[in-house]
């Protein structure tokens, strides 16, 4: 039974990773489209934008 609890969470932890990922390279390049609030970005975006 732990087995397979570990073994789905591997799984899922990999889907949800690999979208963080895809969706950071995706949008550093975006600004917010609210005016009143833009976060800082982590310095470590800066390798997925286009130059």
């Amino acid at each position: 039974m732990e087995k397979d609890i570990n073994r789905v969470i591997n799984k899922v932890g990999s889907v949800v990773s690999s979208a963080a990922l895809s969706l950071a390279k995706a949008t550093s390049n975006a600004t917010c489209f609210f005016t009143a609030y833009q976060p800082e970005e982590p310095k470590e975006l800066n390798k997925f934008k286009k130059k």
